[in-house]
């Protein structure tokens, strides 16, 4: 029966029906026809969603809007080009830069994707840039800030793994850094090979402005960053200084919060928390399926046949997390995959908080790919060229950050020590 029901899964995904519809439908036919009663499925949704840690999911999306709508992108825009000295593709590096400031502040790739590519692509054209090649550097740059905290796919695969959100936070950091590094090279490397030809400006933004204008932005990730390594609250708590912190800073700081504003940001921040939460409930019930049939058990005894050793499971997570970003959305991949892979990436010896990051980590690649990265559509729509034009341009860029994350897997400290370090993880 296995055979059969993951069938009718790859069936309906192929046929574009809606994640969601899929695994809700299939746990429930699978409930069926193991002979269990219906009114296990309320039984099942409510155990998965009575969780603490799932509730820093809405508080992280709310305090990302309402920071979005206080033109922060414009004011790292200006930071990231005091800080980078005038050198060779500056411009493309400021976006790098931009966006591993910017997403420690809004937690969303997409959004990420949508303020940034709005704030830097018309820029990006008027030095030398085409649009293509404008939006296939704003797609790299966001592909390697998704490990940034704080991530709503790590916020996620915390809850579906069972790992401390606070331990997955400061996990990020340094691979983030890493996978922001190696697409300063790979920029550098194509200015100095004539590929980008863009105008050297001859003079430098003032750095003490820049600072002063955006470091109330800057203390949002400090503080939550700060408050969860010193354990002053637990990332869910983060979630709601987040939120307060932001409304501090929006209505009396930089004072462009209205009414109207506010109730746009609650309507967004709503449709998006409830998608995600769907997904998590609908989930639950395949998860049931899965664990039932001991489908994990035999995936292990499968790997294990394989023998490709932990590095060559790693590598093998990678390929299939970025295969699975071109047919659905990342979220949905983890909350699918993750339940099924983690008791055997366990039996293999990988650690839980490594595998995290390097999941996370190509979900986000997963976002600027064909045909369905959500990241990629908003770029292009931003940038206005074809999906086509856009997804060659992005490519070099996106195979940079995802051999940075198959380097990571041959380097778990890099992952691990932070949290170590402060005591948020022990390895496993």
């Amino acid at each position: 029966m296995t055979a059969l029901i993951f069938a009718l899964l790859l069936g309906l995904l192929i046929l574009g029906v809606p994640v969601v519809v899929v695994m809700g439908f299939v746990g429930l036919l699978s409930m069926y026809l193991l002979g269990f009663p219906v009114s296990m499925v309320g039984q099942r949704i409510f155990g998965m969603m009575d969780s603490f840690t799932l509730l820093a999911i809405p508080l992280f999306i709310l305090a990302g809007e309402i920071m979005n709508v206080a033109g922060i992108s414009r004011r790292l825009i200006t930071l990231a080009k005091a800080l980078l000295p005038i050198r060779r593709a500056r411009l493309g590096k400021v976006v790098v830069t931009t966006e591993y400031l910017f997403s420690g502040i809004s937690g969303s790739t997409v959004a990420d994707t949508a303020a940034i590519g709005a704030a830097v692509i018309p820029e990006m054209r008027r030095d030398g840039y085409t649009a293509a090649k404008a939006t296939g550097v704003v797609c790299g740059a966001c592909a390697a800030g998704m490990l940034v905290p704080p991530s709503i796919t790590m916020i996620v695969y915390g809850g579906v793994a069972n790992v401390s959100i606070g331990a997955l936070f400061a996990a990020g950091f340094i691979p983030a850094l890493f996978c922001a590094l190696a697409m300063m090279v790979h920029l550098d490397f194509e200015d100095r090979r004539g590929i980008i030809k863009e105008r050297r400006p001859e003079t430098r933004e003032p750095l003490w402005p820049a600072f002063k204008d955006s470091g109330w932005a800057l203390g949002m990730p400090l503080i939550i960053i700060v408050g969860i390594l010193s354990g002053v609250f637990t990332a869910t708590e983060a979630g709601v200084v987040a939120v307060i912190y932001a409304l501090v800073i929006d209505v009396f700081v930089y004072r462009e919060l209205d009414f109207a504003s506010m109730k746009t940001i609650l309507v967004k921040a709503v449709n998006l928390t409830g998608v995600v939460v769907f997904l998590i409930a609908m989930s639950s019930l395949f998860g049931w399926y899965l664990t039932v049939e001991q489908v994990p058990q035999r995936l292990t005894a499968y790997m294990d046949a394989l023998n490709l050793g932990q590095f060559g499971v790693l590598i093998a997570v990678i390929l299939f997390f970025l295969l699975l970003g071109m047919v659905m959305d990342g979220i949905a991949a983890v909350i699918m995959v993750v339940p099924i892979l983690l008791p055997s990436l366990a039996a293999l010896g990988v650690d839980p908080l490594h595998a995290g990051v390097l999941i996370v980590g190509a979900t986000g690649v997963g976002l600027f790919t064909p045909p369905v990265g959500a990241g990629l559509f908003v770029a292009c729509g931003i940038s206005g060229t074809s999906i086509g034009a856009a997804s060659r341009a992005a490519a070099p860029y996106l195979i940079t950050v995802s051999l940075a994350l198959v380097a990571l897997a041959f380097l778990p400290g890099v992952a691990t020590f932070l949290p170590e370090l402060t005591g948020l993880y022990t390895p496993r």
